[in-house]
């Protein structure tokens, strides 16, 4: 029985059925699309408010690392690298080698 249902409803076997067979088969493929249409529109959505929250999420960790990038870079303007200027000329003693 479930067998000559399920090829009535893929559209095989239906030429002995009557008019009324072949409106209730319609109505139930046409309910069996909304449903299906309705869990495909739900799973999308779903998918859409997921990559949204991705990309607020992506968007706040870039702004942070730009501003971390910003106090690292005023960071460095403010305290240049302290270099030592060249202790002796060549042959000449520096106090490291005194002992």
């Amino acid at each position: 029985m479930f067998i000559i249902y399920f090829r009535r409803l893929s559209g095989e076997s239906l030429g002995s059925c009557s008019k009324d067979e072949l409106e209730k088969i319609e109505q139930e493929i046409k309910l069996s699309l909304a449903t299906v249409k309705a869990r495909k529109n739900k799973l999308i959505q779903e998918k859409i408010n997921q990559l949204k929250l991705q990309e607020k999420n992506l968007t706040n960790e870039n702004a942070e690392l730009i501003k971390t990038r910003e106090m690292v870079k005023n960071l460095k303007l403010s305290n240049p690298p302290k270099v030592e200027p060249e202790a002796a000329m060549e042959g000449e003693e520096t106090p490291m080698f005194h002992l």
